[in-house]
């Protein structure tokens, strides 16, 4: 169940329900005091951009927007989606496949080979992925593990989930990327992740 919380105006929540009720298969509308970090919160953006400095950080934001004006401030938030009032239907078919991950995302594990036994770990805590020798090391919000596996393979697993690769040795969950540019990536942690010259146009159209 994709649990979904609409901070819009009347008319907008209205047709919103409408769409999402016949775009996904399971959905719930909540409201705001049930908000957590496994629901989708679809934020219509007006004249101001005011007070939406608490989501931040938050990975599950979609923006409602009826022109480009501060699209370029928005962009701060990491949203997993825009959606164009005068183009609600054709917009919310193009992310549906996005809700769909972020709702499995959540909640899915991927599994990994280390030594003689198999480690699971949850996708949505892995903060990024680095390449050593013939191993790899899966950096998480909780503990670094060392596996072997391959980079290539591995991110065709976590591309569906918003995994990008930034550089030959790393792949980063952009859901904790706080800033870019062409040679570097800062995370939410701190870590600084270098971008090799193949993958600048992958990080410039984040």
């Amino acid at each position: 169940m994709l649990k979904v919380l609409l901070v819009c105006q009347k008319e907008s929540n209205e047709m919103l329900k409408s769409l999402l009720k016949n775009s996904l298969e399971t959905v719930e509308f909540i409201d705001e005091e049930m908000v957590d970090n496994n629901c989708i919160i679809i934020k219509e953006i007006d004249d101001n951009i005011d007070g939406i400095s608490n989501l931040v950080n938050y990975q599950g934001l979609v923006f409602m927007v009826s022109d480009g004006k501060y699209m370029f401030e928005l962009l701060e938030y990491k949203p997993l989606a825009f959606i164009r009032k005068d183009h609600l239907q054709e917009d919310i078919d193009f992310i549906r496949g996005q809700l769909e991950y972020f709702k499995q995302g959540l909640e899915s594990y991927i599994d990994f080979k280390s030594s003689y036994q198999t480690v699971r770990m949850k996708i949505n805590n892995i903060v990024y992925i680095e390449s050593f020798a013939h191993y790899l090391i899966i950096h998480s919000k909780s503990a670094n593990v060392r596996v072997r596996e391959k980079l290539s393979t591995t991110l065709d697993k976590l591309k569906p989930y918003g995994f990008i690769q930034a550089h030959k040795s790393y792949i980063v969950n952009k859901h904790y990327l706080k800033q870019k540019n062409n040679r570097e990536l800062k995370l939410e942690n701190g870590i600084t992740i270098p971008v090799g010259k193949k993958f600048q146009q992958v990080i410039k159209d984040l």
